[in-house]
């Protein structure tokens, strides 16, 4: 075979293009049209504005079918009556008046005390052998004082013993030496019975009764700022027996 003869072309195999990547489609994003400013204030102004009205109107008309009463308030029933009884309002405590308020005061300054006497009662002092002051009726002529008040010195002694010192600082150690309850004889006309000690403004006092021919007496004994005071009465009733104490209660020393 010729070799140099032309040879017959070869024919061109076509090529297939090569396909692209797809890119998958994003979805549009919404467009978002900003409101203009302070278009909904007027709207919240007017709901606050209408829960105010109504909440206003709410409680008016609660109140007012209710008897003005707060809401939630229940008025009471037989019930709750009965469980809830109503508060008793006790009265006030009326003072005591006192009974010897219109009562005239006698003073000594030398043995330096007060007390107090009836108006129906006239003082009759003496100071001859000691101090001594009797309380009776003006026209009580004769007869037993009501009351009588006596004040020694407790160094005091007398000339005659018999009659000033029943009430001297021996006698008063002698009784008080005595048990409650018991009788002694004071002389031969008079037994005295060891009476409970008192306290009479505030000085702790020896207390006897005596009882003689004709009359009975209760004799309080003090000794205070070196003297010795003796308060007695006569008496026949256990009234008598009350005024006493009475009397002796206004019995105030002022040294």
């Amino acid at each position: 075979m010729d070799q140099s003869a032309p040879q017959p072309a070869t024919p061109e195999v076509p090529v297939p293009p090569t396909p692209m990547p797809q890119v998958p489609q994003m979805p549009p994003t919404p467009v978002v049209m900003p409101s203009p400013s302070g278009s909904k204030m007027p709207y919240i102004l007017l709901v606050i504005v209408l829960v105010l009205v109504f909440s206003g109107v709410s409680y008016y008309l609660g109140t007012k079918t209710a008897g003005l009463l707060p809401m939630g308030y229940q008025r009471p029933t037989e019930q709750t009556k009965m469980a809830y009884p109503t508060q008793q309002v006790l009265p006030s405590a009326t003072p005591t008046p006192d009974p010897t308020a219109s009562w005239q005061v006698f003073t000594n300054a030398k043995f330096g005390y007060t007390i107090k006497y009836p108006t129906g009662l006239v003082p009759n002092e003496q100071n001859t052998y000691y101090h001594y002051v009797e309380f009776k009726a003006q026209n009580a002529t004769g007869q037993l004082p009501t009351y009588v008040v006596s004040a020694i010195p407790a160094t005091f002694t007398a000339a005659n013993p018999a009659a000033y010192n029943y009430m001297s600082a021996d006698w008063i150690s002698s009784i008080s030496a005595v048990p409650v309850g018991q009788t002694k004889t004071m002389d031969q006309a008079a037994m005295f019975t060891r009476l409970p000690d008192m306290t009479v403004d505030g000085q702790s006092a020896v207390a006897i009764e005596v009882v003689a021919t004709g009359y009975k007496q209760q004799r309080v004994y003090i000794k205070a700022n070196g003297n010795i005071y003796m308060i007695s009465n006569y008496f026949q009733t256990p009234a008598e027996l009350t005024d006493f104490q009475l009397f002796l209660s206004t019995f105030k020393l002022t040294q």
